[in-house]
Formats: C-alpha cells, structure tokens, sequence
C-alpha cells in the first residue's frame, strides 16, 4: 500500500491534513480528492517519489525549507507533475525566492497531472498562491547586465539568463552574482516596497582587452602589473571574506536549529515570540552569509583568472618580445688605402 504525506507547509494551500493517507481507507471528502481526472492526461508518483514527497513533508513541517526544495527538486528529476511544481513553489515562497517561486507555480499549468488529485484544484490554489506571492514580492528590481546574454543569480537562488524585465523580489538587500564564459561579477541591489530600481552589472572580458590594448613592450608591462596587482588582491579578499561568510553561515545555522527547538519545547506564548525572533534573525544572517559567499566567491575565482592570464598570457608575450628585441652592436677598426689611412667604423642592427 502506497502512502503520500502531505502537508500544509509544503502544499500550495490546498485543504489536505498533515497525515499520511491511502486510497483504500479514505473517507468520502478524500475520495474527492484522491480520484483521477478522465480528462486530462495523468500520471502517479513512482515509489522513489513517493519517498522523496514523504522525506520532504517531513523538512517541511521542521523548518528545513531548504531540504525540502532539494527533495522535491529531486522529484522532478524523476518525472515532473503539477503537483510537485506546485509544491516547489510553495517551498520557494517560503524561503522568499520570488522569482523561482513564480516560475514554479506557473509550471503547473504546463506540466503532467497527478492522479490522486483533480487538476482543477492544484490549478486554482496555484493561482491563489501566484495572488499572494505578488503581496510577499511587492519590490521591483531591473537589472541591466553587459554583456546582455550573462546568466544571473539572487542570493542563493537559481541561475537565469538576464533580462530587462523588472523582477519582483521581496523588499531588502539582495545579493546578485553575475556570470559569463569568461568571469564573475557581482552587486548588491537594494529593493525599495512599491518601488521598481535599477541596478547596472558589468562583467570585462579582460582577455579582449589585453588585446585590444596593444602588443608594445611598455604597454604589456603595464597590464601585468595591473592584473598581477588586481588579481592577487582579489584572491586575498575573496579567501578572507569566503572565511568570515564561512564562520557567518555556521553561527546562523547554529542558531537556526536552536529557535526551532526552543518553538518545539516552548512552555509559553513569550518563549514562542522568543524563538520565532531567533528564528527570523538567524534567516537574515543566513542569507547574508549566502551572499557574502557568492561575492567572496567571484574575487577569488577572478583573482585567479587574473594572476592565471597574466602568467599563461601575457608574460609568453613579454618574454617574446626580448627575445626578438632588436640587437644593436658596433666596432671600430683600422683602415688604411691606397686613398685613406685611418678609422673604420661599423655597426650591425
């Protein structure tokens, strides 16, 4: 017999209770729910996602939105379906990734059926939910990315290719990691309730511009120094931040698991406030720490890049260019002629 929990944390905000249920003792308000559509061209969970569903109900109901986004990420990989859509988008809402939130939800109308319940009802809580996704994500950002093409990410969420539609996120500080096939970049925009702000990324390809700069002795001495210099403090300062965002992420986590288990063995409503506090504290520094990360992250991996071109790259070119610089040599001898007596002098180039 096949179970499927589900629950209120993890579905979007469809009626169904926290308990497991099975088809062969559902009462009548459950068989309503559990029968297939004729219509519609539907599927059921497989035993693995079965599995997956249950272990990310569980997550979802201790707090751990994170894992339960894993969890249902890995159900998709087993076959998509509205439902676990659906159920994505709620984990996401929860989580205030607005963006891939959206996108989850939307996908419920394109995506498989499940059987166990009617499409009519996942479609309309997903609607309801995208209804009060837009009071949660009531900022607006535009970013404009150079190049336009480079792929973006918010925070921790997922990667996505620019664009110069506004987003909607939630309001606060965001940390935006840009990414292209040859460096990173990253900025923090701050999203103002109400408003709609733009923020301009920009990502040098610094290859193109060594060679746009010229191939003169001087002029390559000059760019190794700058990348050498650029490169070396950015590998410091990303290593240093990526330590302090390591030291950040451990502590909020820290206090993360603390506040849910003070909420679970809290005697009072006092104690309750008290660890919701902690809780809400812990997730503004967890999120800071995920953005200090990406940003740690791209000094380092462009330091590297940096030091890594200058050595692979430019020095060959220096090193060319004495090799082959002109050589410059002269003598002086005596000469003596039927006409002349006296110096000769000569030089070779």
């Amino acid at each position: 017999m096949r179970k499927i929990a589900l629950c209120s944390a993890c579905v979007i905000a469809l009626a169904i209770p926290t308990a497991s249920y099975a088809q062969d003792n559902a009462d009548p308000q459950d068989d309503a729910l559990t029968q297939a559509d004729p219509s519609k061209d539907i599927i059921k969970f497989s035993d693995e996602q079965i599995l997956l569903n249950n272990q990310a109900v569980d997550a979802g109901n201790a707090g751990d939105y994170k894992k339960a986004e894993q969890l249902l990420m890995a159900m998709i990989l087993g076959g998509e379906m509205n439902i676990i859509w659906g159920n994505l988008g709620g984990v996401y809402a929860k989580q205030g990734k607005c963006i891939e939130a959206k996108d989850a939800f939307e996908r419920v109308w394109t995506s498989p059926k499940i059987s166990e319940i009617p499409s009519e009802a996942i479609e309309q809580s997903a609607a309801q939910a995208l209804e009060k996704l837009k009071a949660q994500c009531s900022a607006n950002v535009i970013i404009k990315c150079s190049p336009a093409d480079m792929k973006l990410t918010f925070d921790d969420g997922n990667e996505f290719t620019c664009s110069s539609e506004p987003l909607a996120v939630t309001p606060g500080k965001h940390y935006v990691l840009g990414k292209t096939n040859y460096g990173f970049g990253s900025i923090e925009a701050l999203a103002v309730e109400g408003e709609t702000r733009t923020y301009n990324i920009e990502i040098l390809d610094y290859e193109r511009i060594a060679t746009d700069a010229g191939v003169s002795p001087e002029k390559l001495s000059k760019r190794s120094k700058a990348f050498k210099g650029v490169g070396y403090s950015f590998i410091g300062i990303g290593a240093a931040a990526g330590i302090a965002s390591g030291v950040l992420m451990w502590y909020a986590d820290k206090q993360n698991t603390d506040a849910i288990k003070k909420n679970r063995q809290a005697p009072n409503e006092a104690t309750q406030n008290a660890a919701k506090k902690q809780y809400d504290d812990s997730k503004v520094m967890l999120n800071a720490s995920y953005g200090v990360v990406a940003a740690s992250g791209a000094l380092l991996v462009t330091g590297i890049v940096l030091v890594v071109y200058d050595a692979l790259v430019i020095q060959p070119r220096i090193q060319e260019f004495e090799k082959n610089k002109t050589a410059f040599s002269w003598t002086v001898s005596p000469a003596v002629s039927p006409e002349f007596a006296g110096m000769a002098f000569s030089a070779q180039f």
